[in-house]
């Protein structure tokens, strides 16, 4: 059908009728090409309508009629913008390599004339005015945005389950937590209501929603992409992305958006398309930062990623990047937990009242208020120790080029097991141990992933986790591709 204009009708009510044929440069998705051009991914899609096999319009309209049937038992999207998506598709969008393709963005980043809240009921009426370079360069591919994606408030928490927005919930399994923060934007590309999205990870918050979704995520370097604030160092430990069901989504929109300016700090790695012949040196483990090992169905699939890359013929060995976990926990919540302090301040200043648990949950209370106990060295010392840190993973990646681990200490848990509402201190806890693989890459500014490899026996997602020195996004995204051509992963959960 490659070629022919699709009948509008047809393809807006009965595309999974429909024969699409595409040409991909590795065999796992030529294997596997879906007969609903809405499960292609966005490289896929993006290819339909620069050959008018389709129109930015048709694709549009069809994602938005997915959305409203499967998203109300998901809750995936909180601010929908279906009127601006089809007036962009219908008046022209940028010419980029995406253009025409649905897209999510996650709801603490500034989109022209939407709503941001940040997951908070403290922010129901902000409409900002500005936005950064970062969603400046996504409106340059050419992306067609639908929606605003779900959040924790303030993106504290691994779980989606704001009081501003209610339970958002994992496509594989209805009464589980997509984690998060990007959990939004992590269900609806599983669900198949877009094909990728965007994601953002201060802490985790694009692999760990990733694992739990089934998906494919990568943060990358400190200071990598456009409107990157810096180096990890400075205490920008936050970084944009995105996830996505294929290996290419994410390095297409990487290779777009990545900084290439004379100010950059590594240049450009340009668009990976393949996996390489180099044969790394993977260093394993299964142990957290805190000496706890991974829940028993969490390691079996994390051991069978090791055998995985011993069969690619990848040296691997159990090692892991020395780290003083209790140290490491005060000096990374001092940075962590400026966010929320930051947040009630704002709300202070601009209402005149301090906020309560009626406009802020109880998590970001609490946060709040154990980030004003701190002495006033903490934030210093923080940053000194992030410098050490980069110094002593880059002697680690020396001699090992990879490390391997779970992404997550647990399955993903039912809904309310990190309630924001719950008391504080407990849910502190199940954080610190849940989400206890990931912080240490954002302190050291280093990149990392997440491969959708194994399920627990209810068939629900766990991904494991790959990580490299500074600037080594290339080495990562070519072991991706190698892993999921061997390994076939699930694309969607419905």
């Amino acid at each position: 059908m490659m070629g022919t204009k699709l009948d509008r009708r047809t393809f807006l009510m009965t595309t999974a009728g429909m024969a699409i044929t595409t040409s991909l440069p590795y065999p796992i998705l030529a294997a596997s090409v879906p007969n609903d051009p809405l499960d292609l991914d966005a490289v896929g899609q993006a290819g339909l309508i620069a050959r008018r096999d389709v129109s930015a319009l048709e694709l549009v309209e069809a994602a938005i009629l997915r959305i409203e049937a499967r998203d109300p038992k998901l809750n995936t999207i909180v601010t929908p913008c279906y009127e601006r998506a089809i007036a962009a598709a219908k008046n022209g969008l940028p010419a980029g390599i995406f253009r025409g393709v649905p897209y999510l963005i996650k709801d603490v980043m500034n989109y022209p004339g939407v709503r941001t809240t940040s997951g908070s009921r403290s922010l129901v009426a902000n409409f900002p005015t500005e936005v950064g370079d970062y969603a400046r360069a996504i409106e340059r591919t050419g992306l067609n945005v639908v929606g605003k994606s779900a959040t924790p408030e303030f993106a504290l928490l691994p779980t989606t389950e704001p009081v501003l927005t209610g339970l958002t919930r994992n496509p594989w399994g209805l009464g589980h937590s997509t984690a998060g923060s990007s959990g939004g934007s992590a269900a609806a590309v599983a669900a198949g209501l877009v094909p990728f999205a965007h994601a953002s990870d201060g802490g985790g918050s694009i692999r760990n929603p990733a694992s739990a979704c089934g998906l494919f995520g990568l943060k990358p370097s400190s200071g990598r992409l456009i409107g990157s604030a810096g180096k990890a160092s400075s205490g920008a430990i936050g970084v944009n992305h995105c996830v996505s069901r294929s290996v290419r989504d994410s390095a297409t929109l990487f290779a777009v958006t990545e900084r290439n300016d004379s100010e950059a700090f590594w240049p450009p790695v340009g668009l990976v398309s393949g996996p390489s012949k180099r044969r790394l040196r993977i260093a394993y483990s299964t142990i957290n930062l805190y000496g706890r090992d991974a829940e028993p169905e969490v390691k079996q699939v994390a051991e069978a990623a090791a055998r995985l890359c011993e069969k690619l013929g990848h040296h691997v060995e159990q090692a892991s990047i020395p780290v003083d976990g209790e140290l490491f926990l005060r000096r990374f919540f001092a940075v962590y937990s400026k966010s929320p302090a930051d947040a009630v301040a704002a709300y202070a200043k601009r209402s005149g009242k301090v906020p309560d648990e009626s406009v802020m949950e109880v998590f970001t209370l609490g946060m709040a208020a154990d980030h004003r106990d701190l002495p006033q060295e903490a934030i210093p010392e923080a940053l000194e120790y992030f410098t050490e840190l980069e110094q002593s993973t880059e002697r680690f990646f020396d001699d090992y080029e990879i490390t391997l681990t779970p992404v997550l200490r647990l399955p993903p848990p039912k809904l309310g097991y990190m309630n924001p509402m719950l008391p504080y201190k407990t849910v502190l806890e199940r954080v610190i141990d849940y989400a206890s693989y990931t912080p240490l890459h954002n302190a050291a500014g280093i990149p990392a992933m997440s491969l959708p490899l194994g399920r627990t026996k209810s068939n629900l997602p766990i991904g494991v986790h790959f990580a490299t020195r500074q600037g080594g996004e290339r080495t990562l995204f070519e072991l991706a591709y190698e892993i999921e051509a061997a390994a076939a992963w699930q694309r969607l959960a419905l």
